[in-house]
């Protein structure tokens, strides 16, 4: 499992751990011959692993995780109503800047918090856990800004979705692909919250924020992302009655599993 990047070994593991990996399946199609075109897929509760190498002659493999609870999209049964989640308790008379995810060395989030150092009056919560915790703690001693920052680590659902409905911004400052879609931007969206989202170089989270109306800034660029920041408080509220619809929408795990089912279908014919 080690051969993931280390952020995703963590979660790779305790998705194959216990009962589920009692209930994994396995399935092959192609060649059982050595340097012959073949497929498999590793299939759980929450995970599937597909390993494809058909390519050049069977000398090109693809090996891709999916995550089943985040990686097509929205499950429109499980959302909350956005008028219903109550909001938590906050600075008062401050602005608050949000970040919901992994503390991971790909978020970004040492040019985040060099952002909040610029603004002086502005909160920030950083809501999850990770391996880089410790790192960013010392960040913010660093930059004299322990007042201004809360640590809130893991949370439930519940607490997700209240702490999102809290932000006045929801900041993704990823810096690299290995943040391919961002399913941040599609639950912030969903609450309507206004966003700033770096533009990383191969992957979709731009395009998937311009479809909720982020601000997009340059990736690992301070400044962009401070004034983008600025930008977006500075910019009065949008109106409630603007919350889209996730239902007939892409971004959500039916419509997702269909065109998938789909495509794969349209593969066969």
């Amino acid at each position: 499992m080690r051969t993931f990047r280390g952020e995703l070994a963590d979660d790779v593991r305790v998705a194959m751990s216990g009962k589920a990996l009692r209930d994994v399946s396995f399935a092959w199609a192609g060649s059982f011959e050595r340097g012959k075109g073949h497929y498999y897929r590793i299939h759980g509760p929450s995970f599937i692993i597909e390993y494809d190498n058909t390519q050049n002659e069977a000398n090109h493999a693809h090996v891709v995780w999916h995550s089943l609870d985040d990686n097509f999209g929205l499950d429109t049964l499980r959302l909350p109503d956005p008028y219903q989640v109550q909001p938590m308790d906050r600075p008062k008379g401050s602005p608050l800047v949000l970040f919901l995810g992994r503390l991971a060395g790909y978020k970004g989030l040492p040019t985040l918090l060099n952002a909040i150092a610029q603004l002086p009056d502005v909160h920030c919560w950083l809501v999850g856990d990770g391996s880089e915790r410790r790192t960013l703690e010392d960040t913010v001693a660093r930059l004299k800004i322990q007042d201004r920052v809360r640590f809130v680590g893991a949370v439930n659902e519940e607490q997700k979705w209240r702490y999102l409905k809290t932000a006045d911004v929801v900041v993704l400052p990823s810096t690299d692909k290995n943040e391919a879609f961002g399913m941040v931007i599609l639950e912030a969206g969903h609450l309507d919250k206004s966003m700033v989202v770096t533009d990383i170089e191969g992957s979709g989270t731009a395009w998937v924020a311009g479809q909720f109306g982020a601000t997009v800034v340059a990736t690992r660029d301070l400044g962009a992302l401070t004034a983008g920041i600025r930008q977006v408080l500075s910019t009065p509220p949008r109106d409630s009655k603007n919350v889209p619809s996730t239902d007939g929408g892409p971004f959500n795990l039916a419509t997702q599993s269909r065109e998938i089912i789909d495509h794969y279908r349209s593969l066969g014919s």
